[in-house]
């Protein structure tokens, strides 16, 4: 066990709550030793540890991974996920409700397209963009390390579902190609205040070596893009929208409202600790603004970032990861405060977070996901919310990966009562053999707990 740095504490054995505060669940299928994590009994006080339980929801693989989405894909209330493998293809995995997942649309996100070439498939976001009742997925795809132009098959994807379930890809069509850009972090918002979703589309900067792209006016910029959905049929790319240089959306794209103005704004990181940008939606001059210079605490570089009301106070908070630690700033009026440090990241750099109710208690968690090079992985830390204000964590051990970190997410499989769990990515790299996906949930250690 690493010793973190000074003024935090690892617990090995987690908490002890009052089961008022955990929750109860069933016990997830393939749990059978005496010792083994269980979920808490009724009447009992239970001693949390975070369990890794990928095998038993199906989801555990050692496998490349760029992202992954939660999201309830055919509205029977449970929420299901998509994990996108990278150049191995995406897959989409249905929740059964007792937090066991099946992979279903198997046709849908191939690794390989027609003509057998690898799809560089990266980051998805999902909307009814057609409002046919039925979630849509949008994807992005890079360029490779060749620059290549993607065409045949190989550009961003627009994955629409149709009322019986069935995936089908109509990008081109839709007009939703961009044979040139570097896609990165994409996500669905409303940028005219219609009630139709828009779609921003975040490129990775350019690279500095040449390629066809450059100055070809029969091919598209390489920015960043906004497109406005057409009242469902098809998207127009508006460049007015969005009028900057790629980079912004090359780590994370959220959105949020965070003047209360009852408009979607954008908050962008752009490549590793680099400073992020914060976009104001302007709707009377139909564009975004950058308004990141009117923030003075947006000043530290971030690798990530997750947008909630850490506070309960009713606007969008920030929680973000860089190289020394994981952060919250809380959102007064319109203003983001000073960050203050959830936690450090012991053994490496903080490259993605998460935010969710790890232990059940009604408090936001932050789960920070550390990053040490392509061929190691220092274990990641829970950070539970100890329920003050403003919040105070206490760290909580995660069992151990190989690979390298990549992303967490967080889901809710249903099974874990009112407790979230986190999808762990340890696919990152090309020269490294894959770490496993991890689902890490906080369940009862029947070998601590007292009666």
């Amino acid at each position: 066990m690493r010793t973190p740095a000074i003024g935090y504490r690892l617990l090995a054995t987690a908490v002890i709550l009052p089961l008022s505060l955990v929750g109860t669940s069933t016990t997830a299928a393939g749990s059978s030793a005496s010792t083994a994590p269980a979920d808490d009994p009724a009447g009992s006080r239970a001693a949390l540890v975070v369990d890794d339980r990928a095998a038993e929801a199906g989801l555990a693989a050692k496998a490349k991974t760029w992202s992954a989405d939660g999201v309830d894909y055919n509205k029977d209330g449970e929420q299901d996920v998509w994990i996108g493998y990278h150049g191995r293809g995406g897959k989409l995995w249905r929740n059964n409700g007792d937090g066991i997942y099946r992979w279903v649309a198997r046709a849908a996100w191939p690794a390989n397209n027609p003509d057998g070439k690898t799809i560089d498939r990266h980051d998805c976001a999902w909307a009814d963009v057609d409002r046919n009742g039925r979630k849509d997925a949008y994807c992005s795809t890079g360029r490779f390390i060749r620059n290549i132009v993607k065409d045949a098959d190989r550009d961003n994807e627009m994955w629409m579902q149709s009322k019986r379930g069935r995936f089908h890809d109509v990008a081109r069509p839709r007009v939703l190609g961009d044979v040139c850009g570097r896609g990165r972090h994409v996500a669905f918002l409303k940028a005219n205040g219609d009630r139709w979703p828009d779609l921003f589309l975040g490129n990775g900067a350019q690279r500095k070596t040449a390629d066809e792209c450059n100055g070809n006016p029969r091919l598209p910029n390489e920015r960043g893009k906004i497109f406005i959905n057409q009242k469902g049929d098809g998207f127009k790319y508006v460049r007015d929208y969005w009028d900057y240089s790629a980079g912004a959306g090359n780590a994370c794209a959220e959105v949020l409202d965070f003047d209360g103005d009852g408009r979607d704004d954008l908050f962008a990181c752009q490549s590793p600790n680099q400073r992020p940008k914060l976009y104001r939606n302007n709707i009377n001059q139909r564009r975004f603004v950058d308004v990141t210079v009117k923030q003075p605490e947006l000043n530290q570089g971030i690798s990530d970032a997750e947008v909630r009301d850490l506070d309960a106070d009713g606007d969008d908070d920030l929680v973000t990861s860089a190289v020394d630690g994981f952060y919250y700033q809380l959102n007064n009026d319109g203003t983001f405060g000073a960050r203050v440090l959830v936690g450090p990241a012991p053994g490496g750099s903080g490259i993605s977070v998460d935010v969710g109710d790890a232990d059940g208690d009604g408090h936001l968690d932050v789960y920070g996901m550390v990053f040490g090079t392509r061929t190691t992985n220092p274990d990641d830390v829970l950070y539970l919310n100890d329920g003050t204000q403003p919040p105070t964590f206490t760290p909580v051990e995660v069992p151990s990966a190989a690979g390298s970190a990549q992303q967490v997410v967080t889901l809710d499989p249903s099974a874990a009562g009112p407790r979230d769990a986190f999808l762990a990515l340890n696919g990152f790299g090309r020269d490294i053999d894959p770490g496993k996906i991890q689902l890490l949930r906080m369940v009862r250690d029947v070998a601590t707990a007292s009666p």
